[in-house]
């Protein structure tokens, strides 16, 4: 088994955040019956939500019969954590080096717990271009709008050169675009990571727009 973590904090430390994970299916394929959760907070860090990733996949793994799984995580501070510092602070009372208690010791612990009783690897990678990660990240930026929303701006105020996501409705994925030239009521755009064709979107067609920046 595999499972792909998602984390997202919108401004770091105290921003709204969002944390998932997605199991990748036996077939390799992402569909209606992939597994997955999600969820945020409107005042989090980074950190938090990549532990929240972790340790909901942990939990969730306790409700499977898997021999082994592989939890794929973009973040070398999650997985050094499992793998190598999480051991260190529980036998050195939950303090680090410098003698002072550990940032989010209700997860840590929580964590520790969990992985006496599962068979797990926890793995970094930044560069997985698969389904499964991509969906991932997707949840995971979604609940950072869905818990703030006054992110969101009417078609009318968004600008040429803006950066905006957009949230198409039952969509499983958030799409980011930089705005080359706004009009009345369409607006043409590029996205943002380069990849794929400029787009001519209508102002009816998505409602809702988070402005980036």
């Amino acid at each position: 088994m595999i499972i792909y973590l998602g984390h997202s904090c919108l401004s770091n430390p105290g921003g709204s955040g969002g944390w998932s994970f997605v199991v990748q299916n036996e077939n390799k394929k992402l569909s209606i019956e992939t597994p997955y959760e999600y969820g945020g907070s409107n005042s989090t860090t980074s950190n938090r939500m990549e532990l929240t990733a972790l340790y909901m996949a942990l939990i969730h793994l306790q409700n499977t019969k898997a021999d082994l799984c592989y939890i794929i995580s973009n973040s070398r501070s999650c997985v050094n954590s499992f793998n190598t510092w999480i051991g260190l602070w529980a036998d050195n009372d939950w303090t680090n080096h410098k003698g002072k208690k550990v940032e989010n010791i209700d997860l840590l612990q929580h964590i520790f717990e969990l992985k006496q009783h599962s068979n797990v690897k926890v793995e970094w990678n930044n560069v997985d271009e698969s389904d499964f990660a991509a969906f991932a990240d997707s949840l995971a930026t979604k609940m950072s709008f869905e818990f703030k929303k006054d992110f969101y701006v009417p078609f009318g105020d968004i600008k040429t050169r803006d950066k905006i996501a957009v949230l198409p409705p039952n969509s499983r994925f958030t799409k980011t675009f930089i705005v080359i030239k706004k009009f009345k009521d369409t607006a043409l755009v590029k996205p943002e990571n380069g990849k794929g064709r400029n787009l001519l979107i209508e102002a009816a067609d998505f409602p809702n727009y988070l402005l980036l920046g």
